[in-house]
């Protein structure tokens, strides 16, 4: 008896995840819609709608025309503002801060440029986070997301190492916040793991490779749909492999690693070399 509970509920968590999912790849759709798209019988999924409404998972914007004969089809989509997060993307020469909302989105509230000085830049980082932190209702803040330009370790909230910024071993949590979940995460996996969550063509691929490029080089690596560390969580660390033995010295105190030819900067670098004018950002 107790195995067949069980049993329910993971099908009805089963069904709610995927309704869920659903609704975040559709900006706007129906019961009926999401009945036909999920293969589940259209009361169940009323069921969990109205579940969702109830706890403001969801909201209902309009009645849609289908031009057929009867009742207007009420029009759902995801609350954005169900739940929402700080999220900050620590770039070697700019840090953008801003607002994470439920369904994936994100609103840029500011930018400043990084101090390489850990104690400077953490005290214009946390006057920032808690300008925005402050205007989300404590019941809807999951927390804090964070995108790190060098090795992380994501268990303890811990930045491993930033090569351009000289960073070793900070616990970014105790600084940033000892109330809320603070989340910590190699840029080049999370933009795979971003890239996976809106590329259609991904969904049903495991195994995939993310090369980020800009003023360095990483590779987020993902293994059976799981994000791939390896050993001292370095396994993407693309842009310091030697590809130059007597190549020019790199931040991270190796000779000619990938970063030092291929790397945003390097490559500006060389075209001013050679006679060529790159402005902008």
């Amino acid at each position: 008896m107790v195995g067949k509970k069980l049993d329910s509920e993971n099908i009805g968590r089963s069904n709610r995840k995927l309704i869920l999912q659903l609704l975040r790849k559709s900006p706007v759709t129906t019961r009926r819609d999401l009945a036909i798209a999920s293969g589940l019988n259209p009361s169940t999924v009323t069921k969990i709608i109205k579940d969702f409404l109830s706890t403001g998972l969801c909201e209902e914007i309009k009645a849609e025309d289908t031009g057929r004969i009867g009742r207007k089809a009420i029009v759902l989509r995801l609350n954005r503002k169900a739940f929402m997060s700080v999220v900050i993307d620590i770039g070697v020469e700019e840090t953008v801060v801003g607002k994470g909302f439920f369904d994936g989105s994100v609103s840029v509230v500011n930018k400043f440029s990084t101090p390489h000085d850990y104690d400077e830049f953490m005290k214009v980082l946390s006057a920032e986070t808690y300008m925005i932190s402050r205007n989300i209702p404590k019941s809807r803040f999951l927390g804090y997301s964070v995108s790190v330009p060098g090795i992380v370790d994501v268990e303890n909230s811990r930045i491993v190492y930033v090569p351009h910024l000289g960073w070793k071993d900070l616990v970014l949590r105790e600084r940033l916040s000892r109330r809320y979940p603070v989340f910590l995460d190699n840029e080049a996996n999370l933009s795979l793991i971003a890239e996976k969550w809106n590329n259609p063509s991904l969904v049903s691929v495991g195994d995939v490779a993310f090369v980020y490029v800009s003023e360095g080089i990483g590779c987020g690596i993902m293994f059976d749909g799981q994000i791939y560390r390896g050993r001292d969580y370095s396994a993407g660390e693309l842009g310091h492999m030697t590809v130059q033995i007597d190549g020019k010295k790199c931040y991270c105190g190796n000779l000619g690693c990938w970063e030092t030819v291929a790397s945003t900067e390097a490559i500006v670098a060389r075209a001013n070399e050679m006679g060529f004018s790159l402005v902008g950002d």
